[in-house]
Formats: C-alpha cells, sequence, structure tokens
C-alpha cells in the first residue's frame, strides 16, 4: 500500500496501475467494510490511478465504486471526506466540469490539511495545477504548483519537491 502512494505520489502512474493489478486487491477491496485507513488510501489512489490511466467507462466505473465506498466512510468520520471530494474532483474533470472539480481540488486540499494529511494536500494541490495548466491557465497552475510544493516540503518528500519546482519553472515560462 505505501508503495503504490509513492508511485502515485510520483505521477509514474502506468507503474501504479501495474502494481494494482498485480496486488489483485480491487475485488477484495470493494467488498470489505472497515474502516481502515490505508483501505480508504487504496480507493482513493485506485481512483486517481483510474481517472490517469483507464479508458473512459472502466475509468468512470472505477471513479464510481471508490467514490460510493469512500462517501460511506466519509459519513462516519471527517478525515474521509477530503478523499471522497477528491475523487468526486476527478469525475468532474472527466465530464467537462472543471470549475466544480477545481472548486472540489481547492476544497479537498484545504480539509486534508486540517485533518492532518499533508500529503493528500500536496497531491490535490498537484492535481488541481495539473488541470489549471490543462487549461491554459499557466499563473495559477503555477500557484497551484507551489502549494503542493509548499506541502510536500512539510512531509519532507524531497525529491517530489525538485520534480515540482522543475515543473513550475516551466509553467511560469508559458504562464
Amino acid at each position: 500500500m505505501f508503495w503504490l502512494e509513492i508511485v502515485c505520489l510520483l505521477g509514474d502512474w502506468s507503474r501504479a496501475s501495474a502494481l494494482a493489478r498485480e496486488a489483485e486487491l480491487d475485488d477484495v477491496a470493494f467488498e470489505v467494510g472497515p474502516m481502515l485507513s490505508q483501505l480508504a488510501d487504496y480507493f482513493f489512489l485506485r481512483g486517481l490511478i483510474a481517472a490517469e490511466r483507464a479508458p473512459g467507462f472502466a475509468a468512470r466505473r472505477t471513479l464510481a465504486r471508490c467514490l460510493r465506498q469512500l462517501r460511506t466512510w466519509a459519513r462516519r468520520g471527517p478525515d474521509f471526506v477530503h478523499l471522497a471530494q477528491g475523487i468526486e474532483a476527478e469525475l468532474a474533470r472527466r465530464r467537462g466540469r472543471s470549475a466544480r472539480a477545481l472548486d472540489l481540488y481547492q476544497s479537498a486540499a484545504q480539509r486534508a490539511e486540517r485533518q492532518g494529511h499533508v500529503h493528500h494536500a500536496g497531491l490535490l494541490h498537484e492535481r488541481r495545477a495539473a488541470l489549471l495548466d490543462q487549461l491554459r491557465r499557466g499563473t495559477e497552475a503555477a500557484t497551484a504548483l507551489t502549494a503542493a510544493i509548499e506541502r510536500y516540503q512539510a512531509w519532507g518528500a524531497e525529491t517530489k519537491v525538485a520534480q515540482l519546482a522543475q515543473r513550475r519553472r516551466n509553467l511560469s515560462w508559458n504562464g
């Protein structure tokens, strides 16, 4: 689980997809009901992998399954709300509802940080930056990447900080 999270944070979606398949957790994970933090992280990451790697229907199906489970847990505990919001943002993004997705990413990142999940906040700011870049809003994307960098620095993820700093430098030339 931790290795899957690291690979996702590094943005290596192909490798993350292969790891998720190798683990063969999908069938079991979608049937298990206990509220374990690692399992919630798995559903969150599995949704992000689907958003990045799966074709249309398969991605929507996986995102919907992950969101359904995360919403169930979010009703019982505040630590899971930002995860559900992050998957909602991915669904909105796939449906072309960019403004809604941007709002959800922002809200989810703020909530993650308030709950002490600074690495999730960093990832959500990073996802928001990617969408802003896709929309050719370079200055805003650079600001969102700066927010991601700050969260990853606080978490101690120096390799990720360097990766995003380079991406931000490239954005500033285009923004």
